[in-house]
């Protein structure tokens, strides 16, 4: 009989720690896509790399395939739809490119289901945003509309971490434009820290007091563009073209830096000032 350095049947193996975690809703982030070929060649589906990023089971892993390219129109319609909820719950309507749905925390619906192997494993099946952010978060001002429905969001005053420079907010690859892992970083805690607020519609005055980290010389206007970017995924605004007034001031260095904005409605904001102004 041939001998072996070891015999596995005699000792029982550790834990994998592997075992799919309890259902229920948990606060992810999508961090890695990939467009793979299916097993017959005929399509192909997207597959997204999700990372829970709070509570006990931070950094677990889990994966859901969206079958984009398909012969079977209802599996391509069923993936449209969960790629429109995921749209929908990130805040990015229309993404420029599935990278532009990365580091940005949701809520997922997370199930245990059984594999073909009779293994219990982990899947996806709901997404929605997060809720509104704390009250020391923004406050929001809301006022009843002229008919009485719902209140409508008319202000925001967030504080939030000193936002990278526009140099730093891209990466250049190939003949493509990108944003940076720190500019999808900033804008992920963004999202996080404002998750679910309600925007505020119509024109808009944009108030920021920029207070870096230390005395390097700064542009403050190069650090307009990943703080507006993250202000629009993170709802605050419905998009940065709505901006008609903008006051930008960089202050003294406080340490590790932050940014104050103010985000109101035109109206609001010169009725306010021209009010201060008057004798």
């Amino acid at each position: 009989m041939e001998e072996c350095f070891f015999d596995a049947t005699t000792v029982d193996p550790l834990d994998s720690g592997f075992a799919p975690i309890p259902e229920g809703d948990y606060e992810v982030a999508i961090v890695k896509s990939t467009n793979k070929p299916t097993k017959s060649g005929l399509g192909s589906y997207l597959e997204l790399q999700c990372q829970v990023v709070s509570g006990e089971y931070a950094k677990r892993v889990l994966w859901t395939r969206l079958n984009l390219k398909n012969p079977s129109t209802a599996a391509v319609e069923m993936a449209k739809r969960e790629l429109s909820s995921i749209c929908h719950a990130t805040g990015v309507l229309r993404p420029r490119c599935k990278e532009d749905l990365h580091n940005i925390a949701v809520i997922a619906h997370v199930v245990q289901v059984a594999d073909n192997k009779g293994e219990m494993k982990n899947e996806i099946k709901g997404w929605k945003a997060k809720d509104c952010a704390d009250a020391d978060a923004g406050g929001a001002v809301q006022r009843p509309d002229r008919r009485g429905r719902e209140a409508v969001v008319t202000r925001h005053e967030i504080t939030l971490d000193f936002p990278p420079s526009v140099n730093r907010y891209y990466r250049v690859l190939g003949s493509r434009v990108l944003i940076s892992r720190e500019g999808r970083r900033y804008r992920m805690k963004t999202v996080s820290r404002l998750g679910g607020i309600r925007p505020i519609d119509g024109d808009l005055a944009l108030v920021v007091h920029l207070y870096p980290p230390d005395r390097r010389r700064r542009d403050a206007d190069n650090c307009l563009k990943c703080l507006q970017d993250s202000l629009v995924h993170a709802g605050a605004m419905r998009d940065d073209s709505q901006v008609k007034i903008l006051h930008v001031e960089m202050l003294d260095p406080v340490p590790d830096g932050k940014v104050y904005v103010l985000v109101e409605r035109k109206e609001d904001y010169r009725r306010r000032h021209e009010g201060e102004a008057a004798p």
